[in-house]
């Protein structure tokens, strides 16, 4: 899996996905970034899991008393 969130010339954001992300895992990433004075240090490595479609929530209910 590569998701790349860089240029290695400019600041625009852009996403290059080559393998399938799937939904409800986690996936583990570092970053770093770019500004006048050059790259920062990578990050420490963080998790995150990626999206999933939500359950169907369970309908209310009514009590009357």
């Amino acid at each position: 899996m590569e998701v790349q969130g860089f240029s290695a010339h400019s600041l625009n954001l852009h996403i290059v996905k080559s393998i399938a992300i799937f939904p409800g895992r986690y996936y583990r990433l570092r970053y770093r970034a770019l500004n006048v004075i050059g790259w920062s240090g990578f990050s420490d490595i963080s998790y995150v899991m990626s999206a999933r479609i939500a359950d169907t929530p369970v309908p209310p209910t009514i009590t009357l008393w």
